[in-house]
């Protein structure tokens, strides 16, 4: 799991959230293949809190990679009872006690997205009579931290050339 926890005033506290939720999309649609498979909806859980998720469409379906909720004020005064000043922030010239909003996300299911998005079928032909479909992974050069070099010399040197040229 991922996690993020952002403080606001009850007042921004709903910019913030929609705020994170477009640089949060930006961010997977950023380094993905097909962008359209990343997307998001609202919800309103069973406290009246709102929040949205981001999904995936995988090829099974939609799942959810990360959730963005906006947990109020009740976390900070539920996880420190007493006395409240020391909770207190400020808002231009009030004391406030802040709003937490959290970006939680499943690192699996990420990763998991991401190399379905990698994932695609190319054709090369090996004769003139037959084609031959591959399964290719194209990761984003920003997720792949290593590079490879190949010479390809002698041998297969044509089907070779267009996997790396890929």
């Amino acid at each position: 799991m991922s996690s993020l926890v952002w403080f606001s005033s009850a007042r921004t506290a709903g910019q913030w959230l929609d705020y994170w939720l477009r640089q949060r999309l930006q961010w997977w649609r950023k380094f993905a293949i097909g962008p359209s498979n990343f997307s998001s909806s609202d919800f309103q859980d069973k406290e009246g809190r709102k929040g949205n998720n981001l999904y995936y469409s995988f090829p099974w379906g939609k799942e959810p990679i990360e959730t963005l909720l906006n947990l109020g004020d009740n976390e900070l005064l539920q996880m420190y009872p007493g006395n409240k000043s020391k909770l207190h922030g400020r808002d231009g010239r009030k004391n406030i006690i802040p709003h937490v909003l959290s970006v939680s996300g499943n690192l699996d299911q990420g990763v998991l997205a991401y190399l379905c998005d990698s994932l695609q079928l190319t054709e090369s032909s090996l004769t003139r009579k037959k084609t031959l479909q591959r399964k290719v992974l194209k990761l984003h050069p920003c997720l792949t931290p290593i590079k490879v070099a190949l010479d390809v010399g002698r041998g297969p040197t044509m089907e070779l050339r267009q996997v790396c040229c890929n």
